[in-house]
């Protein structure tokens, strides 16, 4: 969820790209407050949801600030080992913030270590 651009009511700077099937869930802001005025307990569900996507985001920001790209690989594989060898690598490197290339030389480095 693009939350800045939802509420600057501007285009977002980042596009998503799913490889896999996915369900998505469209709403439009001008209506959510006559949403939640019908279910109350839409806005609060929607408030926990919000909070626990924005603690993700805080999670993730905080890997690009505090570790290296290598780091960020680890964190990746434990978190979420599962996406390892379903995702293609030029993705896996793109979340990572880095180039396809420095992935493959990260995971040679690691698969050395072992």
């Amino acid at each position: 969820m693009a939350f800045d651009s939802a509420s600057k009511n501007a285009p977002c700077t980042f596009s998503w790209f799913c490889e896999e099937d996915t369900t998505l869930v469209i709403g439009r802001l001008d209506r959510i407050e006559g949403a939640y005025a019908e279910n109350p307990k839409l806005e609060k569900m929607s408030g926990l949801f919000m909070s626990r996507e924005f603690g993700k985001y805080q999670n993730l920001s905080s890997y690009f600030i505090t570790l290296s790209p290598e780091k960020r690989y680890l964190q990746l594989m434990e978190e979420r080992p599962d996406l390892i060898n379903r995702v293609p690598q030029y993705h896996l490197a793109s979340y990572l913030g880095i180039k396809p290339e420095t992935l493959s030389r990260i995971r040679k480095r690691i698969s050395g270590k072992r």
